[in-house]
Order: C-alpha cells, then structure tokens, then sequence
C-alpha cells in the first residue's frame, strides 16, 4: 500500500495590517500554544506605525482566518486579561512565508572616532 501524504498549504491573502499584528504575537508568546496580552500587542503594533483602527482591523481578519484565537487568559494574581495567541494554522502560514517577516536584524556598524591633530580640544 503506497501513502501519499499531500504537503499541508495554508493559502490566503493577507494585508500588511494583519501581517503587523501576526508578526507582533508571533514575535511575543513564550512558546508555541502561549497566550499574550491583547493590551501590549495593541500598544507593540501601534509603535510599529499602525493606528489603533489598523490594529482593530488586523486582530478581526486574524481572527476570521484563524491565524490567531481571541481569549482570556489569567495573571499570576488570578485576574483574567484579554489574551491572543497564534493557532496552528497560523505559524504553518508564518513558516510557508518566512520571506515576508523580518527574522534577523541587522548590524549598524559602529563609527569609531579618531582623533586628528586638529581635533585637539585644547
């Protein structure tokens, strides 16, 4: 008997809102099934220029395509919090296109000042 096992594709369409924001909890949770506040993804995706209408929007259509899951999650004091995360599907689709993330930032050289004769400062 001969298994064909056919490649699993996540293909769809996604707006550079929605990718901040998957970028942004993908880039936050502390393992693969991990929760992180809703609050300072809001706050995160904002700094990286989205407004707080972009962020609304991105977190929707993320949670349509079942590329993150809404929830709550709980503190360390027992209060619940407004949580994402992202679901299988959604790291199956950040691993089909890596391309399209930033995974390694890159280096600025650093200057390094040499003094001239003329730059005696006394």
């Amino acid at each position: 008997m001969v298994r064909i096992v056919k490649e699993c594709r996540v293909t769809m369409r996604i707006r550079r809102a929605e990718l901040t924001v998957l970028a942004t909890v993908a880039g936050n949770v502390d393992g693969p099934n991990a929760w992180v506040s809703a609050y300072s993804i809001k706050h995160e995706a904002e700094r990286e220029y989205l407004t707080p209408l972009g962020f609304s929007l991105g977190m929707r259509r993320l949670v349509q395509k079942q590329l993150i899951e809404s929830g709550l999650d709980v503190d360390y004091n027992g209060n619940d919090y407004s949580a994402l995360r992202v679901t299988e599907s959604g790291w199956v689709w950040i691993d089909q296109n890596e391309s399209r993330f930033v995974i390694r930032r890159e280096i600025e050289p650093k200057t390094i000042a040499t003094a001239k004769d003329d730059d005696i400062p006394f």
